[in-house]
C-alpha cells in the first residue's frame, strides 16, 4: 500500500515536471531520488543487520509520511519553486535507501523457506501491478488536483502501510533464532583474530590448522569471511561463538552513525562475498542485464519515436504491455516453482533477455515491438524473483541486509552510467543500432558467466551445496 502511494506521487512530479516542459528540472528531480538510494546502499545493509528490521522498514515511512504532509502543506500555501520538489525527491531516496535492505532481509523471518520462490514471485507480479495502476492514475489526479494535495496521498498510504507492518513477526537479527550473535558493547574479539574495530591484532592461543589460513577446527574457506571479526566466530550459528572478554573502552555499538563500525560492517559483507563466490556470481549476474537489457529498455521511448511515429499511445502501449507481461510471469513462476538449479534458470532467462533485445532490433512495426515488450516483462521474475530468493535461501540471517544492498549498489549504478554511455550511440547511429549491440554483448556476457556457472540448487534438493 505504501509503494503504491510513493508509486503515485513520484508519477505525479514526473508528469508535473514534463507538462511543463522543464527537462533540467526533470533530470534534477530524478538525480534527486536515487542518488540518496545508492549512497546508502551500503550503509544501510549495515543497519539491517544489526537493528531491529521493522523499525527500519517502519521508522522511514513515518518520516517520509510527515515530511511529505509539510511540503505539500508547504506547495499549497503557494511555494512551488523547484527546491520542494528536490527536498521531496531527497527525503523519499532517503526512505527507500534505508528501507530496502530491511524489507527484503526481514523476508525470511515471517516466510518459509520453501515458500520464498513463490512469495517473491507474487511480490514481483504485485509490483507491476502498482506500476501498471499507478500512472495512469497519477496522469487523471495531475489533471484535477494540485501537486500539493497528491503528495498528501502518499501520508495516507503509509499510514495504511505502517499499520499492516506492525503486527508481523519481525525482530531484531539474533532475536529469532537464527540470525547470528552480535558482539556486544564491552567485548573484545577472541584470541587469534583481528579486531576491525581498533585495527589490532588479538593474540593467539591456538594457531590455525592447515597453513594458518583457517581457524583449529573449522575449514579455511568456511572461516575466512570472518577473519578479522572474531576467530571461529559464527554467523547463522554455524561454528559455535567465539570467546569473548570484557573491554571496558569499548564504542557504544547502538550508535549507527559511528563510521568506524559502518566500515567494519562493510568489510565483513565483503569478506563474506569473497568467501562465498556463488553468492557473488549470483549478485553480480544482475550486472550484464542491466547494462545489456534494462539500459536498451529505457530508450524504448526513443526507437518508438524514431520508428514508428511520436504518438503518445505508442508510448504508452509498450510500458503497459511489459507491466503486464511481468504479472502474468510472477503468476506462473509463483504456481510453477521454478527450475531446481536456481542458477541454471537465471542464465537461462537472462540468455533470453538478450535474444528479445536482440530481436527488438528488427521489429517491423509497434506491435511486433510491444509483443516483444511483453515477452521480456513475461521473463522478469526469473531473474528478479529467482536472485531474491537465492540470496534469502542461501545467506546467514545477520548477513542478509547487506547482500541485500549490494543488490541494490549493482542494480542503481550501472543503469544510469549505462544509459550515459549508450546516449552517443543512440544520437550518432539510431535505437536500432543500439538493440543490435547491446543484445551482441549481452549473448556474450552471459556466455562467458555459463562457463563457470555455479549449481545452486534449491534447498532439499539432491545435489544442493551451500552458496
Amino acid at each position: 500500500m505504501s509503494q503504491f502511494g510513493s508509486s503515485i506521487v513520484g508519477y505525479a512530479i514526473a508528469f508535473h515536471l514534463a507538462l511543463a516542459g522543464h527537462a533540467s528540472e526533470f533530470a534534477i528531480s530524478i538525480i534527486s531520488s536515487n542518488l540518496p538510494i545508492a549512497l546508502l546502499a551500503l550503509p544501510a545493509g549495515v543497519w539491517a543487520d544489526r537493528y531491529n528490521r521493522k523499525w527500519l522498514i517502519v521508522a522511514p515511512d513515518a518520516v517520509v509520511a510527515l515530511a511529505t504532509a509539510v511540503l505539500g502543506m508547504a506547495w499549497l500555501a503557494g511555494f512551488t519553486d523547484l527546491w520542494v520538489i528536490v527536498v521531496v525527491q531527497v527525503v523519499r531516496g532517503i526512505g527507500v535507501g534505508v528501507q530496502n535492505p530491511a524489507a527484503l532481509a526481514a523476508v525470511p523471518m515471517i516466510v518459509p523457506k520453501e515458500h520464498l520462490m513463490r512469495f517473491n514471485s507474487v511480490y514481483g507480479a504485485i509490483q507491476m501491478l502498482v506500476y501498471t495502476a499507478a500512472p495512469a492514475l497519477a496522469a487523471a489526479l495531475v489533471t484535477f488536483m494540485e501537486l500539493g494535495q497528491i503528495l498528501l496521498i502518499d501520508v495516507i498510504t503509509a499510514v495504511v502501510g505502517i499499520a499492516f507492518v506492525l503486527p508481523l513477526p519481525i525482530t531484531a537479527v539474533g532475536k529469532s533464532g537464527q540470525g547470528s550473535q552480535e558482539r556486544k558493547p564491552g567485548m573484545r574479539a577472541a584470541p587469534g583474530s583481528v579486531d576491525l574495530l581498533d585495527g589490532n591484532q588479538v593474540d593467539s592461543e591456538e594457531t590455525a590448522r592447515a597453513g594458518g589460513d583457517g581457524v583449529a577446527g573449522v575449514p579455511s574457506d568456511e572461516c575466512a569471511w570472518r577473519d578479522g571479526i572474531s576467530a571461529g566466530g559464527s554467523v547463522g550459528g554455524d561454528a559455535g561463538l567465539a570467546d569473548e572478554t570484557p573491554d571496558a573502552g569499548a564504542q557504544d555499538e547502538n550508535d549507527p552513525t559511528d563510521p568506524v563500525r559502518l566500515v567494519a560492517g562493510v568489510v565483513e559483507a565483503w569478506r563474506y562475498l569473497r568467501a562465498h563466490p556463488k553468492i557473488a556470481r549470483t549478485i553480480l549476474l544482475i550486472v550484464p542485464q542491466t547494462l545489456f537489457f534494462a539500459c536498451p529498455i529505457g530508450y524504448s521511448p526513443v526507437f518508438i519515436t524514431e520508428s514508428f511515429g511520436s504518438e503518445a499511445w505508442m508510448l504508452a502501449v509498450s510500458e503497459m504491455v511489459f507491466a503486464v507481461g511481468a504479472i502474468v510471469g510472477g503468476a506462473v513462476l509463483a504456481a510453477w516453482g521454478g527450475l531446481k538449479d536456481r542458477m541454471a534458470m537465471m542464465l537461462l532467462v537472462c540468455m533470453c533477455f538478450e535474444a528479445v533485445i536482440l530481436v527488438m532490433g528488427w521489429s517491423p512495426n509497434v506491435w511486433w515491438f510491444a509483443a516483444l515488450m511483453a515477452v521480456g516483462g513475461l521473463l522478469l521474475p526469473g531473474v528478479e524473483a529467482v536472485g531474491n530468493t537465492v540470496l534469502q535461501e542461501n545467506v546467514e540471517e545477520s548477513m542478509l541486509g547487506r547482500m541485500m544492498s549490494f543488490v541494490n549498489v549493482v542494480m542503481c549504478l550501472p543503469y544510469p552510467v549505462g544509459l550515459a554511455l549508450l546516449a552517443p550511440l543512440v544520437e550518432g547511429l539510431g535505437a536500432r543500432a543500439c538493440y543490435y549491440i547491446c543484445g551482441a554483448l549481452g549473448v556474450l556476457a552471459i556466455l562467458g558467466f555459463c562457463i563457470r556457472a555455479p549449481k545452486i540448487m534449491a534447498p532439499g534438493v539432491e545435489g544442493d551445496e551451500p552458496a
